[in-house]
């Protein structure tokens, strides 16, 4: 019994004795921040930027504490990042600058309490060289001294220039300038008094404390006309700024509502420039944009008997056919569409004409039709917003713009609250979704003699000599 208790004691004996290798898991921090967080030039004097590493206990061994090998802060140049200053465990007290624009700095590798490293560099303002995205790096042993770790930090630096900054900064100097002008005015109207009766010790000195006056004068200018040109610089870097930001986010904006406008989720009328055919109710109003009206009268033939109609039924503005003493007339009129920046869909796929104004829309070609109206008496005349054409007193030409890329029979998406016109091509009217449609027509009868009526490929559906134009009609279900 008694070896045994000498046994048991000599095991502890011997544990105490043997030394026991107890790790700590180490935790480092790394800081990196900006002091001012925002800036205001009329206050602040300086910038800093700050790389600290810390750890979050202070009673580490030698042998197990954590270890800085380098702390390095890089600046973003766009293709690359460029280093700005740097300190490093050979010389761990020393910091080497890369950057001429830095006005002072500091750090050091030597552990203090919890903070194992930090480096620091400063702009004085009104510098704008501070401004940039920038990165701070951090190289440490681990716990055992065997591997590198490192650790990245980003900070992008704004200037905080506003108006407002700019404004009390340029208040600044000016309320110092005029001060200054101020006591030379009081200075100069003293001298003055006395002039007349100063030695020329006294004119000499008074001319000594000019120039000097004059010389601080131009020095206070001359850094006015510094930080402004300064702060000049800074305004077109953040102009730059924001309209590469505002640029950007404008284009997400325009394709989001795009790509609703041309799904139909909002029905406008399409974007660009064109006219259509102008009905009882007038031009629409809604979907988006505001049509202008406008008009064509045409000269038919008034020699012989004359054979203008429309179609039963129709729902075109009238008047229509309008006769004046022996003459006879038949009118065009058009909703036509000036502005060309309005927000609005893509045109719809489908068989379809409308009026040529400027260029005709993206998978749109272009085609005309000729009237060879009455060559005799009342001319052809023309009022108010028209299409692209060429308006004689004896010939009409109009020009259109034509697809036929979708099945007629497919409802497309349009404005459906008023209702509106288009031309007929490929023989049927194209549906839309939400409208029923009727086909109508206007003959045209045109000059008898040596009739020069004519059509270019493609047109909306006609028949010359005379001219018969087809139409297709939309009104809301």
């Amino acid at each position: 019994m008694e070896s045994g208790v000498i046994s048991v004691l000599q095991l502890l004996l011997l544990l105490l004795a043997t030394p026991i290798a107890l790790t700590e898991i180490e935790t480092v921090n790394l800081h990196f921040r900006m002091t001012p967080a925002v800036v205001d030039w009329s206050r602040h004097r300086r910038v800093d930027l700050s790389c600290k590493g810390t750890t979050e206990r202070s009673w580490y061994s030698y042998e197990t504490a954590p270890k800085i090998s380098s702390l390095r802060i890089f600046k973003n140049d766009v293709s690359s990042w460029r280093l700005v200053a740097e300190i490093t465990e050979v010389e761990p007290e020393k910091v080497y600058v890369k950057d001429t624009s830095i006005a002072s700095h500091s750090g050091s590798l030597v552990r203090d309490y919890k903070d194992i490293g930090h480096l620091e560099v400063s702009w004085t303002l009104p510098s704008t060289e501070y401004l940039g995205q920038y990165k701070c790096h951090m190289s440490r042993f681990n716990a055992k001294q065997d591997g590198i770790l490192t650790t990245m930090a980003d900070l992008s630096v704004d200037s905080g220039l506003d108006a407002y900054a700019i404004f009390r900064v340029l208040k600044g100097d000016q309320d110092e300038v005029q001060e200054k002008f101020k006591n030379l005015e009081e200075k100069i109207m003293h001298y003055e008094q006395h002039l007349k009766s100063a030695s020329d010790s006294e004119l000499s000195r008074v001319d000594k404390e000019l120039d000097n006056l004059e010389s601080e004068m131009n020095a206070t200018l001359a850094g006015q006309d510094k930080k402004l040109e300064l702060l000049q610089e800074q305004m077109e870097v953040i102009l730059v700024e924001l309209e590469k930001n505002h640029s950007k986010k404008m284009a997400e904006m325009n394709s989001q509502l795009q790509s609703l406008l041309n799904r139909g989720f909002i029905l406008l009328w399409p974007r660009g420039t064109y006219a259509l055919p102008q009905p009882k109710n007038g031009c629409p109003t809604s979907g988006g944009v505001g049509f202008k009206a406008g008009w064509r009268r045409h000269h038919t033939e008034s020699t012989d008997r004359n054979k203008d109609h429309v179609s039963e039924g129709n729902h075109l503005q009238q008047p229509v056919l309008f006769r004046e003493s022996t003459q006879n007339y038949l009118y065009q009129r058009f909703c036509v569409k000036t502005d060309s920046v309005s927000l609005g869909p893509t045109w719809p796929k489908g068989s379809y004409c409308i009026n040529k104004l400027g260029e005709c829309p993206v998978l749109f070609e272009q085609g005309s039709i000729k009237w060879d109206d009455e060559n005799k008496k009342g001319p052809s005349i023309i009022g108010g917003d028209v299409p692209d054409g060429v308006y004689s007193e004896t010939s009409s030409t109009l020009y259109y713009c034509c697809r036929k890329d979708g099945l007629v029979d497919e409802p497309i998406d349009l404005p459906r609250s008023e209702p509106f016109y288009l031309y007929r091509y490929g023989g049927q009217c194209q549906q839309v979704a939400g409208m029923n449609v009727s086909a109508e027509f206007i003959h045209f009868d045109t000059e008898n003699s040596n009739n020069e009526d004519e059509t270019v490929d493609p047109h909306p559906d006609a028949q010359i000599n005379d001219v018969t134009l087809h139409l297709c009609y939309y009104q809301q279900l």
